[in-house]
């Protein structure tokens, strides 16, 4: 599935929130000799004298992966048989429901817009909202 380019900062702000994570505990963690990487837990580095920086650490990486989750939103809905994957990209999977894998049965571009509601199945139609219209689909 192609990536629009304004979907693509928000999916790399979510690749980057871990690492940047990981970063500032280890470099909290060597500026607090006091202060145990396998004993203590993350949070307490917010007690220390320099805590606003794991405070600002949990604030950058939260807002990172709010970004992340808007870029990669998608809605997972049941439909009968089979589950209905909305992308944030306006498009609509049809897989079936299965405990062993995912397996796309079929792909449809349904909004030419970005998508952030959920559809709605009313019997054997779907409705659609993206950021300029909405639109109902027949799931036959």
């Amino acid at each position: 599935m192609p990536i629009r380019p304004s979907t693509a900062p928000l999916i790399i702000a979510g690749m980057v929130a871990p690492v940047w994570f990981i970063a500032m505990v280890i470099v909290q963690g060597i500026l607090q000799p006091d202060y145990s990487h396998i004993a203590m837990p993350v949070s307490a580095l917010a007690a220390w004298p320099a805590g606003w920086m794991q405070n600002a650490n949990f604030f950058v990486t939260g807002t990172l992966m709010a970004a992340f989750t808007i870029g990669m939103n998608a809605v997972i809905q049941s439909a009968g048989p089979n589950l209905l994957v909305l992308t944030t990209e306006g498009e609509l999977i049809v897989a079936p429901r299965s405990p062993e894998k995912f397996e796309e049965l079929r792909r449809y571009r349904v909004a030419e817009s970005q998508t952030w509601a959920h559809p709605v199945v009313l019997g054997s139609r779907i409705v659609i909202r993206d950021a300029d219209s909405v639109a109902v689909w027949s799931l036959k």
